[in-house]
């Protein structure tokens, strides 16, 4: 299914209304961190963030347009925080706004990459020690 958005002033801004709408929906059901220039907000203050397209050329425009097309198609962090940044690159937004995970899924990541690296360390001394046993024991 392609979603095709009117590169239009008035159909990017209805496009990216109703980005936002779903973006600031799934912060609520992810308890998603959103930092706007670089300080931790409130969900609701995204909804500050007002885009000028009057400076834009048409092509300008139209990868403004791409971008909110490829949110509302994918719909991942991913997606979402490089939107903001083509935006904020191309003076669309004032604002830098960047979307991260939740601070418990953030602590997860954390543990899991020590555990990862804790796992590996682990496996080297495992080998160390069988190669310095080898057949002594039998």
């Amino acid at each position: 299914m392609t979603i095709t958005i009117n590169s239009t002033v008035t159909g990017i801004t209805d496009a990216y209304n109703n980005a936002l709408n779903s973006i600031v929906a799934k912060a609520n059901a992810n308890n998603y961190v959103i930092k706007i220039n670089g300080s931790e907000v409130n969900i609701s203050e995204i909804n500050n963030v007002k885009i000028d397209l009057s400076h834009l050329t048409h092509s300008g425009r139209k990868k403004i347009a791409k971008r909110i097309s490829n949110y509302d198609k994918k719909g991942s962090l991913k997606t979402i925080n490089f939107m903001f940044h083509v935006m904020n690159k191309m003076g669309v937004t004032k604002d830098k706004v960047t979307i991260d995970v939740s601070h418990k899924e953030a602590e997860i990541q954390s543990l899991r990459k020590i555990y990862v690296k804790l796992r590996t360390e682990t496996e080297t001394a495992r080998l160390a020690y069988k190669a310095a046993k080898g057949d002594f024991y039998k």
